[in-house]
This record gives C-alpha cells, sequence and structure tokens, in this order.
C-alpha cells in the first residue's frame, strides 16, 4: 500500500508532522480550520503548520500517492483521489427516496448523488432513523418554512443535521393552525365589505 511509505517517512519526523498529518487524514473530506490543527498540536504556529503541511504533500508525489488538496485563510481540506463516501447499495436507494420526497414537497431540484448529502443522511441512518422519520422531518420543516423567510433553509445540510431530532419532534400542526386563521380572518374581511351589490 503506497500510504506505507508515506507514515515511515512521517515516523521519521519530529512529533509534530505526525500529530498535524494524523489529525489531517483523520478529517479526509471535510475542511479543518488552522485554529483546530494548532490546537492539536500543543499550540504551533500557521506558518509551523503550513511548512509541516508542505512537507507531506511533497511526500506524497514522491510516493505517488494521489490526493485533492484544498487551501484557504482559513483551514485546509485534503481528499485521497480515490476517496469516495462509502455507500451501500440500500443506503442510496433511501437516500434517493428521501431527497425525491424532500424535491417533490419543497420544489427544489437537489440531487441524490451530493457527498454532502449522502454524508448527512447516512449519519442520521447510523443513529436509526427511518425513512418515515426523513418525510416527517421533511413534512414538518415543508409545513412551517415553505413560503416563508425560512424557506432557503428547506436543504438536505440544514434538515438531516444536527437539529434533526428536534425538527422530528416538532407540531406541524403550528403553521397550519397559523394558516387557517388567516384564510377565517380574510373571509371575515371580505364578507364585511359593502361591494354595493345591495343598492342595485
Amino acid at each position: 500500500m503506497k500510504t506505507k511509505a508515506f507514515y515511515k517517512a512521517l515516523s521519521q519526523q519530529p512529533q509534530l508532522y505526525g500529530v498535524v498529518w494524523i489529525y489531517i487524514l483523520g478529517n479526509v473530506g471535510d475542511e479543518v480550520s488552522y485554529a483546530d490543527i494548532s490546537k492539536s498540536a500543543n499550540g504551533i504556529s500557521k506558518s509551523y503548520i503550513h511548512q509541516i503541511i508542505q512537507w507531506g504533500l511533497k511526500k506524497m508525489k514522491l510516493h505517488q500517492i494521489d490526493f485533492e488538496y484544498k487551501s484557504g485563510r482559513g483551514g485546509v481540506t485534503f481528499n485521497f483521489s480515490v476517496y469516495k463516501p462509502q455507500i451501500i447499495a440500500k443506503d442510496e436507494a433511501l437516500v434517493t427516496t428521501i431527497i425525491n420526497h424532500l424535491n417533490e414537497k419543497s420544489g427544489k431540484h437537489y440531487t441524490a448523488s451530493s457527498k454532502d448529502t449522502i454524508k448527512v443522511v447516512q449519519a442520521r441512518i447510523k443513529e436509526g432513523y427511518s425513512l418515515d422519520d426523513f418525510k416527517k422531518v421533511i413534512d414538518n420543516k415543508c409545513t412551517k418554512w415553505l413560503n416563508t423567510e425560512f424557506e432557503d433553509y428547506l436543504r438536505p445540510i440544514t434538515l438531516f443535521g444536527n437539529k434533526f431530532n428536534s425538527y422530528l419532534n416538532e407540531n406541524p400542526t403550528i403553521q397550519r393552525v397559523s394558516t387557517i386563521q388567516k384564510t377565517i380572518s380574510t373571509a371575515h374581511e371580505t364578507a364585511s365589505v359593502d361591494w354595493g351589490l345591495d343598492n342595485q
């Protein structure tokens, strides 16, 4: 395995090299901030982190390890080129069903193949949530958020994220009652208008 040569080279460097790279490789596919890397490595400077990362990237090229690397002001994102979310056929079908339901209810056009979508859905599946749970969250939030200032939040990353359980347990009738009340009020207002029809 090509990475063995990289780890061997890493073991021959100062301990902080290992700390930084183990942290980055432990978060493959995610953006990690320089602050978090520094915290894991006894508060080393951003310039030292950059030096360690550049050393690692050169070693990976030397050992012909395919990777993808992005660097920004706040942090870095590292991927092995062959990295893909591990998704079994059953989960793939479930993700597709969930996203189709979301698109149908919200009028959006999300794709089930998005890496972020797969990741967040799989995280909830691992916690034991079912297809019915996902549909209930979608229905609850569409009831509350469609045609409001929150409509833009009808997206997989928000709906199926850390607040999933809270959304699942919300009472979806609150917005419906409000909408019904508005309809009744509008009907009363319309009925009270003098349309001048009685004078004809």
